[in-house]
């Protein structure tokens, strides 16, 4: 008979908040700092460890649930989440209201959450690891532009170029763009 170990172990959240402190100093040329905080931060969920992280300077959490996302909710009303997984539709509307940006990873989630213009997304595509993301090719052209309009009104223009190697993603990362490529109407701007 195999006996089983029981690990306990204990999360120092001084040295949580240093540490975190030290690669967001070093990394300071980024405007977001992510914490991947997912199954419960890796199973040491405490809503003081995350609080330590943000504390140490990060401003953004990703989740892989919904779930997680809506129990971050309760104690932290102010900072971005990213739900890594995917969201019901009878979720969006929370999603919108709560700062709470879901994954697009299908041609089926892009459309249905079109209606929804306070929702931040992003876009996961599959670049042939072949684990999420949006690969189904057959659901597009050659070449798929997306209009993506800002909270000021103004728009910007997405456009992915399939190929059997990948996926080419243009993303304008300003109105106006002045690149000039002749297939984007954000040169138009």
């Amino acid at each position: 008979m195999y006996k089983i170990a029981l690990v306990e172990d204990e999360i120092d959240l001084n040295n949580l908040k240093y540490n975190v402190n030290y690669l967001v100093n070093k990394l300071n040329n980024y405007q977001h700092h992510i914490a991947v905080v997912k199954a419960d931060c890796y199973s040491h969920y405490d809503i003081k460890t995350i609080n330590a992280i943000i504390s140490g300077g990060i401003n953004f959490l990703a989740v892989a649930t919904i779930e997680e996302a809506i129990n971050i909710r309760k104690y932290n009303k102010k900072i971005p989440i990213l739900c890594l997984g995917y969201v019901h539709s009878e979720d969006i509307k929370f999603c919108a209201k709560n700062n709470i940006s879901v994954t697009i990873n299908s041609l089926e989630t892009a459309l249905s959450i079109k209606n929804y213009k306070n929702l931040k997304v992003h876009i996961k595509l599959n670049t042939n690891m072949n684990r999420l993301g949006i690969n189904n090719t057959k659901d597009f052209d050659e070449t798929k532009k997306y209009l993506m309009e800002l909270d000021d009104g103004n728009i910007i223009e997405t456009v992915a170029m399939f190929y059997k190697h990948g996926i080419t993603v243009c993303i304008s990362t300003q109105v106006g763009c002045n690149m000039g490529c002749r297939f984007c109407a954000s040169t138009l701007g």
